[in-house]
C-alpha cells in the first residue's frame, strides 16, 4: 500500500498520482511508463487516500489503495499499477485531461481571425445577445454570467465522455485547492441550481481567499465537508454574506445552524414557543449570538429593516440573536423561492445603516 505522508507542513511538496502507461503494464522486461492522473482526479484520489479509505473512485476506473492498482469499473481483469509521488511544486506537470481531444494550434496568436479579443468572450456576446457595454471590460457584473456559461459547458462535454462525478468535483476541487491562481467572481450574485455544486465550490472559494489574505490556513476537509452537506438557506446565507462576513464564523455559523435543528430550534418552534430552549440549547445560542453579533455589525442590519421582515417584532424591544437569525433566514427563504422558481440571479444584501 503506498506510504501516507503528511505534507501540510511544507507546502512546497506536491502528491501527485500517476498510472502505468505501458501498452502491456505487466510486462516486466519494458521500462515503466507513468502517465499522471488529471488535476481533479489527484484530488479525489488523494483526499480519499488521506481519509484512510480502501479505495477511490473515478468515473472509469476505482483505485485499490491496498494493492496499487487502478481497476476498470466495467471489467476488473483490466488493471493497471498506480504509484503515489512526491513532488516539488516546481516540477509539476501543465494539467492534462485525460478525456480532452489534442488541442488544435490556432494559426494566428489572441484570438486569430477574432483580433485581439478572446473568441469565447465574442461567442459569449452573441449567445447572450450582449450590447458592447455589456462586455467584462466595461461591465464587471456580466463576468458571473459569462463563467456560469463555461462552467455549464465543462459540465456538458464531461457528461458526453463519460466523465459526470469528475466534472461535478472540479468545481469544489479545484475552487478548495491552494494552487488556484485565479480570481473568482463575487459569490453574491451567483445563479443558485440545485443541481450542481456551483454555488458552493464559489463560496468555499470565497472562503479560502479571505482566509489566505489573512496569512491563516483553511482546513480544506472541513471546507469540502461544508460545501457538500450545507442546503440552499446555508448557501444562500452564507453567499450573501461572503465578502463582508469573517470565513471562520461563516463556517461555525453553519454549523451551529444544524445544531439549532438538531434541538427542535426551528424557525416556527422559535416563534411558537420561546420556552422549548432546554440548557443545551440555550449553549448552542450562546454560541450563535458570538458569532451573529460581528456579523450584524458588518452587515450594518437596522432595527427597523429587521421588524419589516418579522411582524412580531417590536421596535421599541432591542434585538436578539433569535431575531436576527429568524429575519435574516426568512428574507433568504424568499430569494430562494425567486430563485429556483424563475432562474434570475440573486441580489446583494441591502446595506442599511443603523438607525
Amino acid at each position: 500500500m503506498a506510504e501516507q505522508t503528511d505534507v501540510g507542513a511544507d507546502s512546497s511538496r506536491h502528491i501527485q498520482w500517476m498510472w502505468q502507461s505501458n501498452a502491456d503494464p505487466w510486462d516486466n522486461s519494458q521500462a515503466a511508463k507513468w502517465s499522471h492522473y488529471s488535476d481533479v482526479e489527484n484530488c479525489i484520489i488523494e483526499e480519499a487516500f488521506m481519509a484512510k479509505q480502501t479505495c477511490a473512485m473515478l468515473d472509469d476506473y476505482h483505485i485499490d489503495f491496498q494493492h496499487n492498482i487502478e481497476i476498470f469499473n466495467n471489467d476488473d481483469t483490466k488493471q493497471r499499477p498506480v504509484k503515489r509521488f512526491m513532488g516539488n511544486r516546481d516540477d509539476m506537470h501543465s494539467p492534462k485531461e485525460r478525456f480532452m481531444p489534442d488541442p488544435i494550434a490556432p494559426k494566428r496568436p489572441y484570438g486569430g481571425q477574432y483580433g485581439w479579443i478572446s473568441p469565447f468572450i465574442l461567442e459569449v456576446r452573441k449567445d447572450l445577445k450582449l450590447e458592447p457595454k455589456q462586455l467584462p471590460s466595461c461591465d464587471e457584473t456580466i463576468v458571473p454570467t459569462i463563467v456560469e456559461k463555461a462552467a455549464r459547458g465543462i459540465v456538458e462535454e464531461g457528461k458526453k465522455q463519460g466523465k459526470q462525478r469528475v466534472e461535478s468535483e472540479k468545481y469544489e476541487i479545484s475552487n478548495t485547492s491552494n494552487q488556484t491562481q485565479t480570481s473568482e467572481p463575487s459569490t453574491r450574485n451567483v445563479v443558485l441550481d440545485n443541481d450542481d455544486h456551483r454555488a458552493r465550490a464559489i463560496l468555499v472559494h470565497n472562503m479560502r481567499r479571505h482566509l489566505d489574505e489573512r496569512g491563516q490556513r483553511a482546513d480544506d476537509n472541513r471546507l469540502r465537508s461544508l460545501a457538500r452537506n450545507a442546503d440552499d438557506d446555508h448557501i444562500l446565507s452564507l453567499v450573501g454574506l461572503g465578502d463582508r462576513a469573517d470565513p471562520d464564523d461563516m463556517i461555525d455559523f453553519c454549523y451551529l445552524d444544524d445544531e439549532l435543528r438538531d434541538a427542535g430550534l426551528d424557525h416556527s418552534s422559535i416563534d411558537r414557543d420561546r420556552n422549548l430552549l432546554d440548557n443545551r440549547s440555550n449553549d448552542i445560542v450562546d454560541r450563535l449570538e458570538n458569532i451573529l453579533r460581528p456579523l450584524r455589525r458588518q452587515l450594518r442590519v437596522s432595527r427597523n429593516h429587521l421588524s419589516g421582515h418579522h411582524d412580531n417584532v417590536d421596535d421599541d424591544r432591542p434585538l436578539d440573536p433569535y431575531h436576527v437569525y429568524l429575519n435574516l433566514f426568512r428574507s433568504l427563504d424568499n430569494v430562494v423561492r425567486a430563485a429556483n422558481g424563475s432562474g434570475l440571479h440573486m441580489d446583494p444584501l441591502p446595506d442599511i445603516s443603523d438607525d
